[in-house]
């Protein structure tokens, strides 16, 4: 992107640093990147010609500020590996809303137009049953209530609600006794999360691959290819197949009461 003549600007939310295991998958940087937080790389990256709001933030608690002013842009480009929070993105219905993913040696990406009938992120993708609400994932990983994550974010830290927590997340919460819960969250996620053995990183090349149709689906739209045909491609580096499915999200589908009626005129009827 920084190579083609894109100007603009725009809001870069992610709620970690960069850690040991990303370098892989996130091609412009290395090891003197660790431990920064992957807004400002992205920052950095695009400078000077995309102006980039660097946001350290849950997707949820970046959400607050379309409450407060900011507006939901007309294109969404996201890279995420939850598919609660793929939702929760899908349902601000942007003009267009592409979604690149990659898991194992398996390739997608899926652009949604507002205005078109083919499938959104919320029938083309089902919550799988072990994944976490997304309060009771922070919850579990600051001791903190997840009633109060998802209803106050932004309200103080208790003494009752440090007391209520495991014995092990007291000592942070008593640190932060006082503060807005949101704010001790995103300091966590920058500041101590850690190496997870359990994290298994995507392929780097199939992760590029996201990327570059990703970034494709971006330059048809910023030059003005807003058709109302959505995409649904998949790529299979073990078969080397890949494809371009045309399916229709149904009737019933939320996304559907936002696509506007089409007009009959006069001559015609």
């Amino acid at each position: 992107m920084k190579r083609l003549p894109v100007v603009g600007r725009l809001q870069a939310i992610d709620r970690q640093s960069l850690r040991f295991e990303n370098i892989g998958s996130y091609v412009a940087v290395g090891r003197e990147s660790v431990s920064r937080p992957k807004v400002v790389l992205i920052r950095e990256l695009l400078s000077p010609a995309i102006d980039v709001t660097a946001r350290h933030d849950q997707w949820e608690f970046f959400k607050i500020w379309l409450d407060h002013g900011l507006r939901v842009p007309p294109l969404i480009i996201a890279g995420l590996d939850n598919v609660t929070t793929r939702h929760s993105v899908q349902r601000l219905w942007p003009e267009t809303f592409i979604d690149m993913a990659a898991e194992g040696l398996q390739s997608q990406v899926i652009v949604k137009h507002k205005e078109g009938d083919g499938l959104c992120l919320l029938r083309a993708l089902s919550i799988p049953p072990g994944e976490d609400d997304w309060a009771q994932s922070l919850a579990r990983a600051t001791g903190l209530d997840p009633a109060l994550i998802a209803k106050e974010p932004t309200g103080e830290i208790t003494l009752v609600e440090i007391e209520g927590a495991p014995l092990d997340k007291q000592p942070e919460l008593r640190a932060a006794l006082g503060k807005p819960r949101c704010g001790h969250i995103n300091r966590q996620s920058l500041q101590m999360e850690g190496y997870d053995a359990d994290f298994a990183p995507a392929v780097p090349f199939v992760t590029g691959f996201s990327g570059v149709v990703g970034a494709a689906e971006t330059m048809k739209w910023l030059m003005g290819r807003r058709h109302p045909d959505s995409l649904h491609f998949q790529k299979s580096f073990e078969s080397s197949r890949s494809r371009a499915l045309e399916m229709k999200c149904d009737p019933s589908c939320e996304c559907q009461s936002l696509v506007p009626e089409p007009t009959v005129s006069r001559a015609a009827v």
